[in-house]
């Protein structure tokens, strides 16, 4: 093996480390709101720089279109299947994360409704659970 494929695979397991790294802190984020909002757990996430939050999760979203990316290589009609719902998921986590950032940084002036937080709590579960998955099975 020359140098540049072990390169390309050191660069590709960093990839699948960070993916599920990041797929497990965005799934947690999104479940602890979740099970607070419907009174599961009686804790929430503690007060933590928004801007952190949301950039984590933009990251997150772009290696998601990475993995979505990746996952399209494959032929077959299930990888085609996840790879429409990755991108998906990816454009929409980025866009959900962007809106309050941008808003906090009075680039834009509106922001997401209330209701907004649980459908985002759900896209980052969701957005987690295919990083974690992209990690994994390195797709």
């Amino acid at each position: 093996m020359d140098i540049t494929k072990k390169a390309m695979m050191g660069a590709f397991n960093l990839r699948k480390i960070v993916s599920w790294i990041v797929g497990i802190i965005i799934l947690v984020l999104g479940l602890i709101y979740i099970l607070n909002k419907f009174n599961v757990i009686s804790f929430s996430i503690p007060t933590f720089p928004q801007m952190v939050l949301w950039v984590l999760t933009i990251i997150g979203g772009i290696f998601l279109i990475f993995d979505a990316i990746t996952e399209g290589s494959n032929f077959s009609s299930i990888s085609k299947m996840l790879m429409i719902i990755s991108f998906v998921i990816a454009i929409l986590i980025i866009a959900l994360s962007l809106i309050p950032l941008l808003n906090n940084l009075t680039i834009i002036s509106f922001q997401l409704p209330e209701i907004a937080q649980l459908i985002k709590s759900i896209i980052y579960v969701l957005a987690g659970f295919f990083l974690i998955i992209g990690g994994m099975f390195g797709y």
